[in-house]
């Protein structure tokens, strides 16, 4: 059972993968002030505010794939 909920989930997919505030609001037709109140609410259930933290459980958890890195010219 997950600790967060699925409108959770999808907002901390979206800010994992680096979108904005602003752009969460405007995707999902709901307010950054919403979105900022589920950021606090999926920081509390993990136990962590920093926006790596968040990321990397979202990397273990399955939420996001990271991509890979491009090759390096010589």
């Amino acid at each position: 059972m997950s600790v967060l909920t699925p409108r959770q989930t999808d907002i901390l997919r979206r800010i994992a993968s680096g979108h904005t505030h602003t752009r969460i609001a405007r995707d999902l037709c709901i307010s950054p002030h919403t979105v900022e109140a589920h950021r606090a609410a999926i920081g509390l259930a993990l136990g962590t505010r920093r926006t790596t933290d968040l990321t990397r459980y979202a990397i273990a958890s399955g939420l996001l794939t990271p991509a890979p890195m491009p090759a390096r010219g010589r």
